[in-house]
């Protein structure tokens, strides 16, 4: 049976494109991924397969284990036991490439965005012209992830679906800042190793800011764990990407609010941008 898609959604997604809304505030795509470049390709778009398909592989990309499951095969061709991935790899539209898995990691990404927290839209494996970096003035125009929200700015996810260490952190922190945006979420494939991650951050510099401290965070009614480092939130791709997105999602909406709950405008400053008040 066909996938039916919401063409409400569609309409956002074309109306809040990332192109677009880069080009209202001076920034040019030069090229972003497609479809095309995940692991399922070469399927005609009007086919009802490719809708079977993707959805498929939204699916399987939303559970770690079956996600593992996948790697190992792209890997290593260890034999899937879950039939949602032998259904995958079955496909004659499947490519096993390693440099596709990380592709469609970050197109699921998008994908979740705009699915469960409501996103407007977004682009995976974006190229932004003229951007350089800030601490070297190298080129650094390569965004794994970007999703416009509903406030339409722009969130940048980097997906490390291997190894990282300080200098990679700090080139996604610097490409965040060069193109404004809002905030950065670091996807780590598996678990966060505490102490590895507080030692690649413990003599790095943030760049145009102060050094500043890890947080570990969490909801009160919840155990699951993000990392905080001023504007870049730490996250693992392992287990629980919903509910840590949530989190991230809580906690950057809180930094932005809190300067309200411990001052008010004062009574000048309502006058000059036009209310009366009057303090009783």
């Amino acid at each position: 049976m066909k996938v039916q898609l919401d063409p409400n959604q569609i309409n956002l997604r074309m109306l809040f494109s990332v192109k677009d809304i880069l080009l209202s505030r001076g920034f040019e795509m030069i090229s972003e991924n497609s479809n095309e470049s995940t692991l399922v390709s070469g399927i005609n778009l009007d086919d009802e397969r490719y809708y079977n398909l993707i959805e498929l592989q939204f699916k399987i990309f939303h559970s770690t284990l079956l996600r593992k499951e996948l790697l190992k095969f792209i890997e290593h061709k260890v034999q899937p036991s879950s039939k949602l991935v032998k259904e995958l790899i079955n496909s004659t539209y499947f490519k096993s490439e390693r440099h596709l898995f990380s592709n469609t990691f970050e197109w699921f990404i998008g994908e979740l965005m705009v699915r469960k927290f409501k996103a407007f839209s977004y682009s995976f494996g974006a190229t932004i012209d003229e951007i350089l970096r800030n601490s070297d003035d190298g080129n650094s125009g390569d965004y794994d992830t970007l999703v416009v929200q509903r406030n339409t700015n722009l969130v940048y996810f980097e997906c490390k679906t291997g190894k990282f260490d300080r200098r990679a952190i700090i080139k996604s922190i610097e490409r965040s800042i060069s193109l404004h945006t809002e905030f950065l979420v670091f996807f780590i494939m598996d678990n966060i190793n505490e102490s590895q991650l507080s030692d690649c951050l413990i003599k790095a510099d943030y760049p145009n800011y102060n050094t500043p401290k890890l947080l570990k965070l969490n909801i009160k009614s919840s155990d699951v764990f993000i990392y905080k480092w001023h504007n870049c939130y730490f996250v693992s791709a392992d287990d629980f990407i919903e509910e840590q997105l949530s989190t991230v999602l809580r906690i950057n909406q809180a930094r932005k609010i809190i300067k309200f709950y411990d001052s008010d405008i004062d009574n000048d400053l309502y006058s000059k941008i036009g209310y009366h008040v009057e303090e009783i």
